[in-house]
């Protein structure tokens, strides 16, 4: 996506594996309703000057391994915590904001 704003939230089915791609632009996901199709998902961030905004559910376990050149906020929460699906997030986000939150 290039120079849009982008927003998925709701129910919805995620995969194995899922990639996102933001230059100048936004992503809000919103992953609270979604429905992971494994126990674990890698989600793969890719952007450049773009704000990338990730909620996932309080249960949800977390690995992530993004790296950010520009401001960062994201909660500390490893992988062995919590009971449901593991979400590992990788990439870079570049001259842009990543937020990664419970709400």
């Amino acid at each position: 996506m290039i120079g849009a704003r982008v927003q998925r939230a709701g129910r919805f089915t995620i995969g194995r594996f899922c990639d996102a791609t933001v230059v100048f632009g936004r992503l809000d996901l919103n992953l609270r309703a979604a429905t992971p199709t494994r126990d674990e998902v890698t989600l793969t961030v890719r952007a450049a000057a773009a704000t990338v905004m990730i909620i996932v559910p309080p249960h949800w376990r977390v690995r992530d391994q993004v790296l950010v050149l520009g401001a960062r906020h994201a909660i500390e929460r490893g992988a062995e915590r919590g009971s449901g699906p593991l979400l590992g997030l990788r990439g870079f986000v570049i001259g842009g904001r990543y937020n990664l939150s419970e709400t």
